[in-house]
């Protein structure tokens, strides 16, 4: 579900605003932060949406006034007032100050005064729900409040008696109900709802509250009725009918409107999320975490059994896949998807097929897992050793591709880690197909030792920034997907991120090319599967490929091909000189189509193609078409990316054709990972040092001169 579009698509919204937000600390208002929220109001009603304000202050305003009209002769240190006379005193200066920030941007509102009765009565209730939808059928924004000055409540508590709402924050969700809001939204000084204390370091907002979710309830407004704890039985309550609701801070100048447009900011509490029994991402973690563990002490034997399971099952179950998957494919079509995303989407029995055979692969290899790397005889007993480990817990996060569902969880098992999966909401029907599969064959090959949790599958797109925040939990986030994607998670995170941000993939046809060679690797690397990161989106002519009009043989070839072409001015002269008619340049050079879509430039020799794709390329997979050994050394040298190739097509930068089995993604990084990344890619190191020593090994007796240091390199084979 995407629970956001309950947000932005809102067009009725009552705007709650909290005394803290209104008023400063000393009781007179937040000129700056009132300016602020009239001004967003604004912005809605430029969008056609219906704004209603249920607002606090008058009490904290009336303080003042009461303050500065004391009788001079009073006890100074006297400042307990009737909260009746201090809502008399304030609630005129407070709605003058609304009509004057309203005005400045032209909209009028209007002042209504609610007590319990007003609710007790049928007629009453009728009658404000007419009144509420007319002004705003007029284009004016009712401010409400309770009329403080008559009310007759003496708590602010729920179960006072005949008590109909308590506070501000009650009162906004029996409006909201009332006039069938789209969205309540409750504004204070604090962030959202936290998982831990607030002033904790570890402490968090909880992005999407459910029913299992655990909050902290902290200390109540510093001025005003309520609490945390009021804020959300009046949000339950508001839930409960349908209405989306959001606790967020009153502080931040853009908070109403980055909401609208769909950011995640604060705690969204919808009926689905609240009354569904489904986990949240801090639990999904921890089961995996902890499975991640019993994983590490499986024998190699263990692990590549479950992996044979994973692939029987897969097999076994290609009808059940394919049905899942076609529920896919058609909501896609319904939604108008983009060809190149269906294309990613869908799955096919030798797609199937070719998964099942991936999964045999890695089960097949060696055991990448404890492998000593190195081995160093520091002294006479003492002997350190380096040695593959497991990194611990992997985030996934991938967009449209099921296909990756399998081919992950059979690398996280090979190296024995931990996986958590977020898969696009577009592939929801067959992600959550492939995680049952899956998890019934861990289940079945170790009889029970090993949870299912060990995969963990995350439904809820919300959910991706509370995951990111458990840096403590998770050892690796791997984004796969758009270029947005991946650099919208690596400004999120403190995390590391494995990935590529881009696919801008080029072939150079050097001046001694053979020439229908390259018509077949361009022709493959562009239609083979034109979606994907590996696919070639430049290519480079050298100019001396114009003399004998071989360039114009392999446009030609390319454009009958059904490649569409996007050249630049000195190509489109060219071709349009020879009767063939291109498209122009589409964006840039550096633009990654996904499509069948091809930039085409001329280069004036060598040296020009390589500074051209080191500038313009994205560090992920070049290759050059020449017949000259030496030249395509020298080009594999120079050329500053992951995968580097000779007279083949880009498409071979895939962990499964590279034998790897499945990849985890295209890691275009310097450090850690370079390329397709496969089991290794998922190891770290440790070291190990063990002591023969009889009375062991002290580092004291080495500065004293007891014992003497050898390092001495050993051979990891015979250890």
């Amino acid at each position: 579900m995407a629970h956001r579009r309950a947000v932005t698509d809102a067009t009725r919204i009552l705007i709650k605003v909290g005394t803290s937000v209104v008023t400063q600390p000393d009781g007179t208002f937040a000129l700056g932060r009132l300016g602020n929220l009239v001004e967003q109001i604004a912005e809605l009603r430029k969008k056609s949406k219906e704004v209603i304000v249920v607002t606090s202050g008058a009490v904290g305003q009336g303080i003042q006034v009461l303050r500065r009209n004391t009788s001079k002769s009073a006890d100074p240190t006297n400042t307990t007032f009737d909260p009746r006379a201090c809502a008399a005193a304030g609630q005129s200066g407070m709605m003058a100050l609304y009509e004057a920030l309203f005005a400045q941007k032209s909209i009028s509102c209007a002042q209504v005064l609610l007590t319990d009765d007003d609710f007790k009565s049928p007629t009453r209730r009728e009658t404000l729900k007419g009144t509420l939808n007319g002004l705003l059928k007029l284009g004016i924004v009712p401010i409400l409040n309770e009329n403080d000055v008559i009310s007759e409540r003496k708590t602010p508590l729920r179960d006072e008696s005949g008590a109909i709402f308590w506070d501000n924050d009650s009162l906004a969700a029996l409006i909201a109900t009332e006039i069938s809001a789209d969205l309540l939204l409750l504004l204070s000084d604090i962030e959202g709802l936290y998982n831990k204390r607030p002033d904790d370091p570890d402490a968090r907002v909880i992005g999407l509250y459910r029913r299992k979710t655990e909050i902290i309830v902290g200390n109540k407004s510093r001025v005003g009725r309520g609490g945390i704890e009021a804020k959300i039985q009046a949000a339950l309550s508001a839930a409960e009918t349908g209405i989306a609701v959001v606790i967020a801070s009153g502080y931040g100048r853009n908070t109403i409107l980055d909401l609208m447009d769909g950011h995640n900011i604060g705690t969204l509490i919808l009926k689905s999320t609240y009354i569904d029994e489904q986990e949240g991402p801090e639990v999904i973690t921890q089961r995996t975490k902890a499975a991640s563990a019993v994983l590490r002490a499986l024998s190699s034997d263990e692990r590549s059994k479950i992996l044979v399971e994973m692939s029987t099952q897969i097999k076994n179950n290609t009808g059940k896949i394919l049905e899942a998957n076609k529920k896919d494919i058609e909501t896609a079509e319904k939604y108008g998807t983009s060809a190149s995303l269906i294309a990613r989407l869908k799955l096919t029995p030798e797609k199937i097929q070719s998964l099942a055979v991936g999964i045999l692969q890695i089960a097949q290899a060696v055991d990448p897992v404890g492998r000593i790397i190195s081995a160093n005889q520091l002294a006479d007993g003492l002997l350190l050793t380096q040695e593959t480990t497991p990194l611990g817990v992997l985030l996934v996060i991938f967009e449209s591709r099921p296909d990756a569902v399998p081919q992950l969880a059979a690398l996280a098992i090979k190296s024995a880690n931990g996986l958590l999966l977020k898969g696009g909401k577009e592939a929801q029907h067959s992600n959550q197909i492939l995680h049952q599969i899956l998890g019934q064959a861990i289940v079945t090959a170790t009889n029970g030792k090993l949870s299912s949790d060990v995969i963990g599958l995350i439904q809820s797109r919300e959910d991706i920034n509370v995951l990111l925040s458990f840096e403590k939990d998770i050892n690796l986030v791997i984004p796969r997907g758009s270029n947005k994607l991946v650099r919208d998670i690596q400004n999120a995170t403190k995390i590391p991120v494995l990935g590529h941000s881009e696919g801008i993939c080029h072939i150079y046809v050097h001046s001694d090319a053979d020439i229908q060679k390259s018509i077949r690797v361009i022709t493959d690397a562009k239609l083979d599967y034109p979606a994907a990161c590996n696919a070639v989106e430049s290519l480079l002519l050298n100019k001396e490929l114009i003399d004998d009009d071989r360039a114009f043989t392999i446009l030609s070839a390319l454009h009958a091909a059904k490649i569409e072409l996007c050249a630049t001015p000195e190509v489109l002269s060219y071709a349009s000189s020879r009767g063939l008619t291109l498209r122009p340049l589409v964006l840039s050079f550096h633009h990654e189509y996904g499509e069948p879509f091809l930039t085409v430039s001329f280069t004036d020799d060598f040296d020009t193609a390589v500074r051209h794709i080191n500038e313009f390329g994205s560090s992920h997979t070049e290759s050059i078409l020449t017949e000259s050994v030496e030249v395509a050394k020298l080009f594999q040298n120079r050329i500053d990316s992951a995968c580097v190739f000779h007279n083949a097509s880009t498409r071979f930068a895939d962990g499964f054709r590279f034998g790897l089995g499945a990849e985890v993604g295209i890691s275009t990084n310097r450090i850690h990972a370079r390329g397709p990344v496969g089991v290794e890619g998922l190891l770290s190191t440790k070291w190990k040092l063990t002591s023969t020593s009889p009375e062991g090994d002290v580092a004291s007796d080495f500065t004293v001169g007891k014992k003497k240091w050898l390092h001495v390199p050993m051979n990891p084979a015979k250890l």
